[in-house]
């Protein structure tokens, strides 16, 4: 339904993206996260950009027991996961890997950006948002609340609505890059990075997905 919304969104349909999103709570009651879509998808990537995601982050992460407690107080079917103990002061390693996971994206794209690799400005409208600086923009939200994951490690559900339009961004972004031979190497090397954070977990934490039964069909001891 989030991806539904985000595609009236680039159709600047605001009053359908509300109303999807508004639909998609209906199903869990954190989809309203997704609403900040119409804040962001016209920012560029701006140093006073990362200064502000830097200052709000910490200030967030200091403030995130009291903001629980207000939402708790607002819903408190969500006081099931407080008595959980199990979603928290654990899934550090996890939480740690998706940081480090979108941090190493960022870069890559920062050195493509600093070697002049996509596309200049004068091929794109200026008034557009690049699908390279949305990978960055929501890539911040996202390691934002990956952060937050060390108080409540059930953040990493919240980033799930911004991982999924990385389906629409990536391939996208790939277009931006001018030339081939770089295109083709990013391709390959974000191929290679996808399988092994899906696989190495499977191998090494396979409890960490909750699914059953599948398991590998050859023996990894």
């Amino acid at each position: 339904v989030c991806l539904v919304a985000y595609n009236e969104l680039e159709k600047k349909k605001y009053l359908k993206v509300i109303i999807l999103v508004i639909f998609a709570t209906l199903f869990h009651t954190s989809a309203i996260v997704f609403i900040v879509v119409l804040l962001c998808n016209k920012l560029h990537m701006k140093k006073r950009l990362l200064f502000l995601w830097g200052g709000a982050t910490v200030i967030l992460f200091l403030l995130f027991n009291n903001i629980l407690a207000s939402v708790l107080n607002y819903r408190e079917t969500y006081n099931t996961y407080v008595t959980n103990d199990i979603y928290f002061n654990s899934g550090y390693l996890a939480t740690g890997l998706n940081i480090v996971f979108w941090v190493l994206i960022l870069l890559v794209i920062y050195i493509l950006y600093r070697n002049g690799n996509f596309r200049s400005e004068a091929d794109i409208c200026i008034e557009e948002t690049t699908y390279w600086e949305k990978i960055c923009i929501y890539g911040l939200i996202m390691i934002s609340l990956y952060i937050f994951g060390f108080k409540m490690n059930l953040m990493d559900r919240v980033a799930g609505y911004f991982r999924c339009l990385m389906i629409i961004f990536i391939p996208n972004a790939m277009t931006e890059i001018e030339n081939k031979r770089t295109r083709g190497i990013v391709e390959g090397s974000l191929v290679l990075l996808m399988v092994m954070f899906f696989v190495i977990p499977l191998i090494f934490r396979p409890e960490w997905t909750g699914i059953y039964p599948y398991s590998f069909w050859f023996d990894v001891n």
